[in-house]
């Protein structure tokens, strides 16, 4: 993408220490974007001073996790010449967020504000009021950055918006160590040809400290000055599984069909709500907030990333690497045995990284207990829908679909939406009512019910006696 390499020019010419290099990844490049064609794009952006081999010293460690820091007295030297602000005499004060990352997308978006180029322009996820600043042209999302870009350079596709996700990464020249993988079996034999191709792997930032949320003593016994965590990055597959789903499955494989499908049904039970503005009545007051309503479900819709997704088709594969599984009528039982997965480790808290058997993908730590339950309800909703329609001798893949999608909305949508809507009416009434919010509070007992009719009428009551 031209317009992005030129932004990261423009960082580097004004801190030369900013090498890098674009690195394709994500869905579009392994054949299983759904929804527009070439609305959404994910990037690693390599940082060439440090993915020289002898640039840096690593260590793998549990939970996905690896340590990296400079060891090449060169970096050190460019570090006090290009960041003098930044205390760099010892490697204790090195960290990857504050030394490198920060200043980093600081950078960036000061070079990207109001760029436009090769047609494009970066555009902000809202204009500036009175009331709301304008955004910074990056927004965080999850570890990732993303980036808006809109088309303005012909008729066609004018006023198309495209998001750019972007992770920092360190290429590290060797095969991981730490993979829980068999390689003496069919898919094992069939990844270990792929790290032979691909040698090497990225380590990301993350947004979460797995390894001591799992083991909050795991550094207990180092020097107390130093904090490794602050050296600690996140190892990513991505590219082995862009090789896997691109060329080894094929986008037009069973796989790449199961994951395509799984993303078009979470796209379906949790859809983008971002485009949906406040309501007004005839009078002009507020009366509905689609955002608002649908908050619960949204944080329920965290657990199905399409990381999750993906896992969850590598997990089956595992089960059944013959091709003939994956084509004809088995692709049903392979897309219900998935789902039946997913319910499985719902109920559980935890699904292992296909990769790394000790780092759960799921954000445990951050996600409540009503969040799994309700994730639990869809998926077993799916599920008995599903196999109804497996049964079948005949059916409409579209209609199905179309079933579900209007069973969700219904069942699910409705119920939420009415239930948030109520709770939102009766804070605001007893905000202003002082005495119906003590009827209201005592009517939450079963033992106040008598005392709280006996307050307002003396008839009712008598129906609970």
């Amino acid at each position: 993408m031209r317009v992005l390499r030129s932004i990261l020019l423009e960082v580097r010419r004004e801190n030369p220490f900013f090498r890098t290099t674009l690195i394709y990844s994500g869905s579009f490049y392994e054949g299983t974007k759904v929804g527009q064609p070439a609305d959404e794009f994910d990037y690693l952006i390599q940082l060439d001073s440090f993915s020289g081999p002898e640039k840096y010293q690593f260590h793998e460690v549990p939970c996905s996790t690896v340590m990296v820091f400079p060891a090449d007295e060169s970096i050190w030297e460019d570090l006090f010449f290009y960041f003098p602000d930044h205390d760099h005499g010892y490697s204790r004060n090195f960290e990857w967020k504050e030394t490198i990352k920060t200043p980093f997308y600081k950078l960036f978006n000061k070079k990207a504000k109001d760029f436009e180029a090769f047609g494009m322009k970066v555009a902000l996820a809202h204009e500036a009021d009175e009331i709301v600043s304008a955004p910074q042209p990056l927004s965080k999302h999850g570890p990732a950055y993303t980036l808006l870009l809109e088309w303005n350079g012909g008729e066609r596709y004018k006023g198309l918006r495209i998001s750019v996700d972007l992770a920092l990464a360190v290429r590290i020249n060797n095969r991981p160590d730490n993979v829980d993988i068999k390689f003496e079996t069919t898919t094992g034999r069939v990844l270990q040809s792929i790290f032979e191709k691909l040698p090497f792997y990225y380590a990301v930032g993350s947004y979460r400290n797995m390894l001591t949320e799992v083991q909050p003593n795991f550094f207990a016994d180092c020097d107390t000055t130093l904090r490794p965590e602050n050296f600690c990055l996140r190892c990513s597959q991505s590219c082995l599984e862009q090789e896997l789903f691109s060329q080894t499955f094929g986008s037009n494989s069973g796989q790449a069909k199961c994951l395509r499908l799984l993303k078009i049904l979470r796209d379906i039970v949790f859809p983008d709500i971002s485009e949906f503005k406040e309501t007004s009545n005839d009078s002009g007051f507020l009366y509905f907030s689609v955002e608002l309503a649908a908050y619960p479900l949204k944080e329920t819709g965290r657990l199905f990333s399409s990381y999750v997704l993906k896992t969850l088709v590598l997990f089956e594969w595992q089960l059944n690497p013959e091709k003939e599984q994956w084509s004809g009528n088995k692709l049903s039982e392979r897309f219900l045995d998935i789902l039946r997965s997913l319910l499985n480790q719902l109920k559980e808290r935890k699904m292992p990284s296909f990769f790394y058997a000790d780092y759960n993908i799921f954000p445990s730590s951050v996600t409540r207990e009503i969040d799994f339950s309700n994730a639990a309800s869809i998926i077993t909703i799916l599920l008995d829908g599903l196999s109804s329609v497996d049964n079948m001798n005949v059916y409409n893949f579209e209609e199905c679909l179309t079933k579900l999608k209007e069973d969700f909305i219904y069942i699910i949508y409705r119920k939420t939406t009415l239930t948030s809507l109520v709770l939102c009416g009766l804070r605001d009434t007893c905000l202003r009512d002082s005495s119906l919010e003590e009827v209201v509070q005592k009517s939450l007992t079963m033992k106040s019910v008598v005392a709280v009719y006996q307050d307002s009428d003396p008839f009712a009551a008598t129906m609970f006696m």
